[in-house]
């Protein structure tokens, strides 16, 4: 099997991966039910006179707006992709092959945002969260595994671009830690 063919299946698992995050997490019909819905509460002149509610509707359907947009932008990018692949299948166009590869690879970061922005949407998603890690009473084993977990979940959360603090930390007597 030629090189080309093998990043254009690797491609093709990844759209077919982007394409679950689009179909799988988000809604699409419920998302526009819900815009609808929110449209027509928008239009409600009564709406008006309390201007908290105002707001708290009008922001929830500028979200529901933003993220249907990216829902159809994504979904149209993703067909745009098989249809590629089709047509470097029939053609055995090395060059088309290499271009639709480097395409796909670069549409899933964009999918995965989106995946991200979509699981992180509901009431309590933006707010804060403590994690707190207990060595146990495994000995020196488990305060290692547990200075590990911490080291894991400090990388995720930088990697993320999320801020964190540490409140407590207390170390182990022979490595790792007892709590953080």
């Amino acid at each position: 099997m030629p090189n080309s063919a093998k990043k254009l299946i690797i491609g093709c698992k990844i759209s077919k991966k982007c394409f679950w995050f689009l179909g799988g997490i988000f809604e699409a019909i419920d998302a526009f039910d819900a815009l609808e819905g929110l449209e027509e509460e928008a239009k409600n002149p009564q709406l008006w006179d309390d201007s908290a509610k105002a707001q708290n509707i009008l922001s929830k359907k500028e979200k529901l707006s933003q993220k249907i947009k990216a829902y159809h932008t994504l979904k149209s990018a993703h067909k745009s992709y098989q249809e590629l692949v089709s047509w470097a299948d029939e053609t055995h166009d090395q060059k088309l092959f290499e271009e639709t590869f480097c395409e796909l690879r670069d549409f899933y970061p964009q999918a995965k945002a989106w995946y991200m922005a979509v699981v992180f949407s509901g009431p309590a998603d933006d707010h804060n969260c403590y994690i707190e890690i207990h060595a146990g009473a495994g000995g020196v084993e488990s305060q290692d595994w547990a200075l590990m977990l911490w080291r894991m979940y400090e990388r995720w959360v930088e990697k993320a671009g999320y801020a964190h603090e540490v409140i407590s930390h207390m170390d182990g007597e022979g490595g790792g830690v007892k709590s953080v």
